[in-house]
């Protein structure tokens, strides 16, 4: 019987670079990310825990203006526009409204804290447990995000739309006029100067992007020849 050594050569070679290619470590980017979510996580809810007020107040400032816009409303109202006076009101339930959200997300909810306290709980340093401890600590990032882009646009809507009325209702050269026309302006500060939760949710993503590695595996099977072949296959996934 003859001995086929390109054959025997061509199994060595897949053999030995399948060793290689599962030694070598393509791991989760979750695991790969610097810093990792729970990381960022941890050091978020130090930051807001010394002021849980700071991530709300562009939507404070906002509101204030618009709530003061309601109440100056009140005296400067043009009758003949609004005889039962709604505008006053409107922009004043508005403000307060977006106001007491303000105020209330500030000692009630803090997303990164309660992100870490329950990453926290997941304990061990194998691989499982490290991946649900960045899990939930992305998660907790994603959930912030989204609250903060909700709240960024309806209030600036909801307050623009509240100081407009106020304009269109208001006696000429009044200082609810006036009132409104920067509480209009301010309004918009919610969408200038968005919340850091969306920003930290997309640099958090952008991070990981960086690091997705191809995935080698060897072959011994060629399915396209169907011979026996050594090789490489190289898929790369985002």
């Amino acid at each position: 019987m003859l001995i086929n050594f390109k054959r025997i050569t061509a199994i060595i070679l897949a053999l030995t670079s399948n060793v290689y290619a599962q030694t070598t470590t393509y791991d989760y980017p979750e695991l790969n990310v610097t810093p990792r979510a729970s990381e960022r996580v941890k050091m978020l809810a130090i930051e807001e825990q010394k002021n849980p007020y700071k991530p709300h107040y562009a939507l404070i400032l906002a509101s204030a203006s618009t709530l003061a816009a309601g109440i100056q409303q009140g005296s400067d109202v043009d009758i003949s526009k609004d005889p039962d006076e709604v505008s006053g009101k409107v922009a004043t339930v508005v403000g307060a409204t977006w106001l007491l959200t303000g105020i209330a997300l500030g000692k009630f909810y803090q997303p990164y804290r309660d992100g870490f306290r329950e990453s926290g709980k997941i304990k061990g340093e194998d691989k499982r447990s490290q991946l649900l401890r960045e899990r939930l600590s992305e998660e907790a990032m994603d959930e912030a995000a989204s609250l903060g882009r909700k709240i960024t646009w309806l209030s600036s809507i909801t307050m623009l739309g509240s100081n407009a009325y106020v304009l269109s209702k208001a006696k000429e050269e009044s200082t609810a006029r006036t009132v409104a026309a920067v509480g209009a302006l301010v309004s918009l500060a919610p969408l200038i100067f968005p919340y850091k939760w969306i920003k930290t949710a997309q640099d958090h993503k952008e991070y990981k992007k960086k690091i997705y590695s191809p995935i080698v595996s060897a072959m011994v099977f060629n399915p396209f020849s169907q011979k026996i072949d050594s090789g490489l296959n190289l898929a790369w996934s985002f």
